[in-house]
């Protein structure tokens, strides 16, 4: 008897991010949500023990989308205020200056 060693295929954990990629991807192409997570674990090859080890339900995943899209928001404004005040004061130093 020979024995056969399998292949090992060590997949790259999933992120959330990765999640919430599938998720956004998914309604968009079937302009629907998925009914439930087994549903989308299986149509997007996603471990079910993977999608749960970063939320409860689909739910818990569209709020995080939310709260993303929001800690998002606030660091684009805070770079925006950034570039406010440095062009303000170069701005201001060549009006001075000239």
């Amino acid at each position: 008897m020979t024995a056969t060693k399998k292949a090992s295929s060590k997949k790259k954990p999933i992120t959330d991010d990765e999640i919430i990629s599938v998720y956004m991807d998914q309604v968009l192409q079937h302009n629907a949500e998925p009914k439930n997570v087994y549903q989308f674990c299986q149509e997007n090859k996603i471990v079910e023990s993977d999608f749960y080890a970063f939320y409860g339900s689909l739910e818990a995943l569209k709020q995080d989308i939310w709260l993303k899209f929001f800690e998002n928001v606030k660091i684009q404004w805070r770079r925006i205020r950034i570039m406010i005040l440095i062009l303000t004061k170069t701005n201001y130093l060549r009006c001075i200056f000239h």
